[in-house]
């Protein structure tokens, strides 16, 4: 008896319908990987950032016991890159900046310091006439670029339709895109029990008004922004960058030494 055997065709290999299909799935892979790095990139940014911004608002921190007497009992600011701001702390002993002979520390020509605003804590208190709540702003500027301190008349309301905290910014509209640079940092109360405290934006409205990421004390508010200016047409006024420099914000209470 003679057996045969016949091989199925195509066993050797794939068929061109099953390798397009592979390099599609493959294809769609590699897209999503691809689409990751950015944010990853982005992410590690974000945490070198917060990680530098930490150090440089505890060296502002320590500069402030060091040197502030005890301020008044308004959260303002103590020391920042306006002379006419710097009460206490003289500018050159302030070490506000980390710029020396005009050297930048970092490759891309970045340059960090600090901003420092602080109020007494508790004025009437009979055992603690220096303790003070300090608010340490460090931020990252291009060498050229200034940093200040803002103060600007808002409102706070509660939505309780959808349980989340607005803040709307009572100052005219300014076209040079202020309102856009301000609610990209932190929003730093300066008024009543609440002065010193600071919120972050979780969104815009389409009114003009900023969500809070948390709790906010309602009302009206004085509110302090980090901005940053700049120069560009060489006329020797000052223009709005429309993004913000902050890195980090570091809030304490401590006893200053004078």
């Amino acid at each position: 008896m003679t057996h045969s055997s016949t091989k199925a065709r195509g066993a050797d290999g794939f068929t061109l319908t099953e390798i397009l299909i592979a390099l599609g799935v493959m294809g769609v892979g590699l897209t999503m990987a691809a689409a990751l790095v950015p944010a990853a990139i982005k992410e590690h940014e974000s945490s070198v950032n917060n990680s530098l911004g930490m150090i440089v608002c505890e060296n502002g921190l320590a500069v402030a016991q060091a040197m502030a007497p005890a301020m008044g009992n308004s959260l303002g600011p103590v020391v920042d890159e306006n002379p006419s701001n710097t009460y206490s702390i003289p500018l050159r002993a302030s070490h506000y900046s980390v710029e020396k002979d005009g050297e930048s520390p970092l490759p891309d020509g970045t340059m960090m310091g600090f901003v420092l605003l602080g109020r007494n804590d508790d004025p009437g208190h009979p055992l603690l006439p220096l303790v003070q709540q300090l608010v340490a702003v460090s931020y990252a500027r291009p060498v050229g670029h200034t940093v200040q301190v803002y103060r600007a008349n808002c409102t706070i309301t509660y939505n309780s339709v959808v349980d989340r905290y607005e803040l709307t910014d009572n100052d005219p509209p300014d076209p040079s895109g202020q309102r856009r640079a301000k609610f990209q940092g932190p929003v730093i109360f300066g008024d009543g029990s609440s002065a010193g405290s600071f919120a972050r934006v979780a969104g815009l409205l389409d009114s003009g008004a900023a969500v809070l990421d948390h709790p906010a004390p309602v009302g009206p508010q004085g509110v302090w922004f980090i901005l940053e200016y700049y120069d560009a047409d060489g006329d020797g006024d000052l223009d709005l960058v429309d993004t913000n420099p902050v890195m980090s914000v570091l809030v304490t209470r401590t006893s200053l030494s004078s």
